[in-house]
């Protein structure tokens, strides 16, 4: 699902737009939702990604194109995990939104996926 804001307005990240990705998160099948704050042709993509405990995101690694990503938790705590190629776990970071920390980024070619660890759990994207 996509916000919609009026042309130059500011776009919030609140409290609204957190319990509309937990809420449509708790109604899905696979337990996780996307709210985005762009449109499919901008460059640079900008989402909540709310992901509950029983969810599984797959591994994967951003190719074309080859870009950076930027997890910050607004909610909950995840752990944000990077894998060999081969599947090997190499390491991870763990982020809260009220811990010590609270993002990480991700190099560009880097296989990588997260784990939720707390229902409610929504991180802001930006890659």
């Amino acid at each position: 699902m996509k916000l919609e804001f009026p042309a130059g307005a500011l776009r919030p990240i609140g409290a609204e737009q957190i319990a509309r990705a937990r809420a449509e998160a708790g109604a899905s099948p696979r337990r996780r939702a996307i709210v985005r704050f762009h449109e499919h042709a901008e460059p640079v993509q900008r989402k909540l990604n709310a992901v509950e405990p029983d969810s599984y995101v797959r591994p994967h690694c951003h190719v074309e194109p080859d870009k950076t990503e930027v997890f910050v938790a607004l909610a909950g705590r995840a752990s944000i995990v990077r894998w060999s190629e081969d599947g090997e776990l190499l390491d991870h970071v763990e982020i809260a939104g009220e811990g010590p920390v609270r993002g990480v980024e991700i190099p560009p070619g880097t296989w990588h996926s997260f784990v939720s660890h707390e229902p409610g759990t929504v991180l802001y994207e930006i890659g």
